[in-house]
């Protein structure tokens, strides 16, 4: 009888690990381009005092620079953070019962975009930023699924003000 009970007990948790991995979900993210820019980085920039050189030092290199035929200079900085939260889509795996269960995942994606223009002498003259952030909404279920986007600008899209 006590063997019985041992075993009933062990059968018990491994159950409840498997739920509890099967109810559960995963979530995704992922970060490429210039994680230095960010808004309190960009408003260290200084319209007619700051230097490329001090953009470098500041931000990096840039993902692109344009020559002007005047000599001025458009560089160009960006960034994306991805997030995926995927709670859930375990739980679509059980045969049968797991496709009843409506299940939503939602993406996020931030993007970031910099663009400086430099006089002759890599003075910047002029910047642009731009934040904004996109949000994705699916929700499934083996009776159908329907999704929803939505785009906002999280900071700013701001010319220099400076």
């Amino acid at each position: 009888m006590r063997i019985q009970n041992i075993f009933a007990v062990c059968l018990a948790l491994v159950l409840l690990c498997v739920a509890i991995t099967l109810i559960g979900g995963c979530a995704v993210s992922g970060t490429t381009g210039n994680q230095k820019l960010t808004q309190d980085n960009v408003s260290k920039i200084t319209k007619g005092v700051t230097t490329r050189d001090q953009v470098v030092t500041l931000l990096g290199q840039p993902d692109y620079v344009t020559m002007m035929p005047d000599g001025r200079r458009s560089l160009i900085y960006s960034g994306t953070q991805s997030n995926g939260n995927y709670s859930g889509t375990m739980i679509q795996a059980v045969p049968i019962v797991g496709g009843l269960i409506p299940v939503t995942n939602t993406d996020t994606m931030r993007n970031t975009t910099l663009q400086i223009m430099l006089s002759a002498d890599n003075v910047v003259e002029d910047y642009q930023y731009s934040d904004n952030t996109s949000e994705t909404k699916a929700t499934s279920s083996m009776f159908g699924g329907h999704s929803d986007t939505v785009t906002v600008p999280t900071g700013t899209t701001q010319p220099s003000t400076n």
